[in-house]
C-alpha cells in the first residue's frame, strides 16, 4: 500500500484511563485493550501498578498517576510520552474521581 505525500500511515490508538485500579475505570481500561490498541491505565500506587502488569493483557500499560498531584502527572505525560515512541494519545477517559465530604 503506498501512503500519499504528506500523509503518515494511522497510528495505533492510545487511550490514558485515569482511575483504572479497579470499578469502572478497570473495567474501561480491560475493554479498550481487548478491543485493539495501547491502553495506559492510570493508578495511584507502585503496588497497584505491578498486579495489573501481572494480571492483565500486554496491551494495558500500568502508569503511576495521582490526578491530584502536578508532580504525579507531569511525571505520568513524561513516561507516557516516552512509552508512545513517536505516537500521541487518542483518547482520555478522566475515569478518577475524589470524594469530598460536607
Amino acid at each position: 500500500m503506498s501512503i500519499p505525500s504528506g500523509s503518515q500511515p494511522a497510528l495505533e490508538p492510545a487511550t490514558l484511563v485515569t482511575g483504572a485500579s479497579g470499578g469502572i475505570g478497570l473495567a474501561i481500561a480491560l475493554r479498550l485493550a481487548k478491543q485493539g490498541g495501547r491502553v495506559f491505565a492510570g493508578v495511584r500506587s507502585a503496588d497497584a501498578a505491578r498486579a495489573l502488569r501481572d494480571t492483565y493483557d500486554a496491551k494495558l500499560h500500568p502508569v503511576i498517576l495521582d490526578v491530584t498531584d502536578p508532580t504525579s502527572c507531569h511525571a505520568a505525560l513524561v513516561e507516557i510520552v516516552d512509552r508512545l515512541d513517536g505516537g500521541h494519545l487518542t483518547t482520555l477517559v478522566n475515569n478518577a474521581g475524589i470524594a469530598v465530604q460536607g
